[in-house]
């Protein structure tokens, strides 16, 4: 389905066939097309509802206006029709904005607005100047929104949250599916923009050659951001919880050792048959190979630990100086874009100059 921008009730048309009644004009627009529906009231009523049947827990963010009967002449059927074409216009304007996308993901939402199913060449096709721009606009704004998903993951991951951030994951995947979707519609808008060999193309080669820059540099973006993605997948959290590492410990460290060890006396044992080697400390006093191995593979497990923290700490670090980078690259087109212009202007301006001295 096509992305729906903005749906207006502009006006109101009478009609007498097959008997005389009221239908209201309803303008769809996109960020590349609009068109237009006429609808009766009964209409609107049938669609209100079967989005009750459907959910029949949720009801629309809006109150659809009240079925009621008016005359078509005289200034108060005039104005009876102008307050329920508000409160029609209201009520579409409410499920478009909604967060709440249920009820326009629905067949009867789309039947009734004659919502067309769009290839992504029949897309790319209708693409304008103006809306290829807005188009890269929007999709760096979803870039910008998956970094700040993956930044809320590590959070999750230190703060041992798996299944939030596991669900980041998910979400960043989805959205880096979605703009790769749409990078290639872009990609191919920008060939029809620039031109074929049977149409005259509507931007220069040169504004073609910028935009292409421009299409790479989000292509880029988008690849570093689905390795992020993929980084963070097999990730564990900082430190395990607190059950399972009472559950390890217990397996691992019985505690009839851990009595052991502490129980134990100390003692001037010497590793070794040299007297400079080294002695016993107050951790290993007591212990036997036994319990040394343990006290050993606890001082790893805890060195483990310590490198998974910093190893987080790393990545999360990796990932601000990439997005810092990306930032400065932008500003950096921004300035170059700027310099161009500015080059352009005062080319122009000498022109002008120079037309100025002749008259």
């Amino acid at each position: 389905m096509v992305d729906i921008k903005a749906i207006r009730i502009k006006d109101t048309e009478e009609r007498n066939i097959p008997s005389t009644h009221i239908v209201y004009n309803i303008t769809v627009q996109t960020s590349v097309r609009g068109w237009s529906v006429y609808r009766r009231y009964s209409e609107f009523y049938q669609l209100h509802n079967d989005l009750l049947r459907r959910f029949p827990k949720n009801l629309p963010p809006y109150q659809l206006p009240p079925k009621t009967y008016y005359l078509f002449s005289g200034c108060r059927g005039i104005d009876f029709i102008e307050e329920r074409r508000e409160g029609l216009a209201k009520y579409m304007k409410a499920i478009l904005d909604s967060t709440d996308s249920r009820w326009r993901d629905t067949l009867e939402w789309s039947t009734f607005l004659e919502i067309p199913k769009i290839k992504n060449s029949d897309l790319a096709k209708n693409f304008t100047s103006e809306s290829w721009l807005d188009e890269v606009k929007a999709i760096q704004a979803l870039i910008r929104e998956n970094r700040a998903i993956l930044l809320r993951r590590d959070v999750h991951y230190s703060q041992q949250e798996v299944a939030a951030a596991h669900n980041c994951t998910f979400q960043v995947k989805k959205g880096i599916t979605l703009l790769n979707q749409r990078l290639v519609t872009l990609k191919t808008g920008l060939t029809y923009l620039a031109g074929t060999s049977e149409e005259i193309g509507v931007i220069s080669e040169w504004e073609r050659s910028r935009r292409g820059d421009k299409l790479n540099k989000i292509l880029d973006e988008v690849s570093m951001l689905s390795k992020l993605a993929t980084l963070g997948t097999h990730e564990s959290p900082t430190t395990p919880p607190a059950a399972f590492i009472s559950e390890r410990d217990s397996l691992l460290y019985p505690r009839t050792v851990t009595k052991q060890i502490l129980k134990t006396p100390s003692s001037s044992r010497i590793f070794g048959n040299n007297k400079t080697l080294p002695r016993d400390t107050e951790k290993t006093n007591g212990l036997d190979s036994n319990g040394l191995l343990i006290l050993q593979q606890q001082m790893m497990q805890e060195q483990n630990t310590s490198l998974e923290q910093f190893s987080i700490i790393l990545k999360r670090q990796l990932y601000i100086g990439v997005t810092v980078g990306q930032e400065l690259d932008a500003h950096n087109q921004l300035l170059s874009e700027l310099g161009q212009d500015l080059d352009r202007t005062e080319s122009k301006l000498k022109i002008t100059t120079k037309r100025l001295e002749r008259i």
